[in-house]
């Protein structure tokens, strides 16, 4: 074995310096696979364009969604069936997001979402009267976690679906009839009439084509036809479907969650081989039948976003994140049902009613003070600490 002198380590901070003198100054540009992995699968942002407009029903249409080359979008993120995005919107001085299920096919580089015009809807009716081939739109990356997860889930799975909320479950049929891993799928859609069961033509076709893994029955609530079942997903409707191992989930109107949610309890299902995914934003405050009886018309609120301090006026009756979006401050969010914690806000002081939030919220939620803004209503004047867009722009005065 060679020794190494000690006159040879005395030999090195010079020459070390003097690599680094003759070194260019420049960064050396490096790329690593992971990185570029993540940017692909986790983009902060994404351009699209309109491709395609389809009528579901009377008030849903289809969109399919291609990348914007003219922005410089190539490729899409790839997504998990389930999955949604966020959808970007300027109308006039409101901005803005909407969340929309992801209900075409998870292989190809191109999107499909369903939009469901709701009436005094803001976002649903400008989508509908605005939205047309050549549109472009930004859009966030894939996000949810309402998917079926191998090491979680079991290999049967029970969708429950009311009305829009048939979205995600699409996604799903198609995937589950794309591969043989051995799961299956039993679809329970409810909705009011045969004419409103949007993608009916596509489930009927994937069930054809699925060997039985896919099986559809549909409940109609307001017409009764031989063969057909009739009335609501009840309890006796559910118990026909289950199978001895069953993973349950569940999309559509509020009153359609709390009704499955107290079904799945007297059947004595396991909390957790149930999912819940909740379409769309919370109402008005009156509609919560523990909401407080009496509320100020006006209440003020104090908002430090960004190193800025904003004053709004609000309404009780609408949630914190809608005043705030009306006022022109766009504001972090994703979901707007409470889940995904991404317009999470820091209360400093006042009086709120959040009707769904032990549902989701941390112990650190509540150790600091933490409330989901798309879920909770002001009662009294607010302060809070807000997280914003880098693009937001000062509220106004909303009175």
């Amino acid at each position: 074995m060679s020794r190494i002198g000690f006159q040879n380590f005395l030999k090195l901070q010079p020459l070390r310096e003097a690599k680094t003198a003759e070194a260019s100054g420049k960064m050396p540009e490096m790329d690593f696979f992971p990185n570029r992995l993540a940017a692909l699968r986790h983009p902060s942002r994404q351009f699209v364009t309109v491709s395609r407009v389809e009528a579901l029903t009377g008030n849903m249409n289809l969109y399919t969604l291609i990348p914007d080359a003219d922005k410089g979008q190539t490729q899409l993120a790839p997504f998990e069936p389930g999955q949604y995005i966020s959808v970007r919107f300027e109308i006039g001085e409101i901005r803005c997001s909407r969340p929309y299920s992801l209900c075409g096919s998870p292989s190809g580089n191109v999107y499909q979402i369903a939009v469901k015009a709701i009436p005094d809807g803001l976002c649903s009716v400008y989508a509908r009267d605005h939205w047309t081939v050549g549109t472009r739109l930004e859009i966030s990356a894939p996000e949810g976690t309402f998917v079926f997860q191998p090491l979680r889930d079991e290999k049967h799975i029970l969708a429950i679906a009311g009305g829009s909320g048939i979205t995600p479950f699409v996604s799903m049929a198609m995937d589950i009839t794309g591969r043989n891993d051995g799961r299956t799928m039993t679809v329970l859609y409810g909705c009011r009439t045969p004419r409103d069961r949007a993608f009916g033509d596509v489930l009927d076709a994937l069930c054809s084509a699925s060997d039985g893994r896919l099986r559809t029955v549909y409940v109609f609530s307001e017409e009764s036809r031989p063969g057909q079942r009739s009335g609501f997903i009840d309890e006796s409707v559910i118990r026909e479907s289950l199978q001895e191992h069953s993973s349950v989930f569940v999309s559509g109107p509020r009153k359609m969650i709390e009704s499955v949610r107290g079904a799945l309890q007297k059947i004595g299902l396991e909390r957790k081989y149930t999912r819940m995914e909740v379409p769309g934003e919370a109402g008005r405050l009156e509609t919560y039948p523990d909401a407080p009886g009496e509320v100020p018309e006006k209440v003020t609120l104090t908002v430090r976003m960004q190193g800025k301090v904003y004053t709004v006026r609000a309404d009780p009756q609408a949630t914190i994140l809608r005043s705030l979006e009306n006022a022109g401050i766009a504001v972090v969010s994703g979901c707007r049902s409470g889940v995904c914690g991404f317009c999470r806000s820091s209360l400093r002081s006042g009086n709120v009613f959040a009707p769904n939030q032990k549902e989701h919220e941390r112990e650190a939620d509540i150790l600091y003070n933490q409330i989901h803004l798309c879920e909770t209503y002001p009662l009294t004047d607010l302060e809070l600490d807000v997280t914003g867009y880098p693009s937001g722009k000062e509220g106004k005065q909303n009175g």
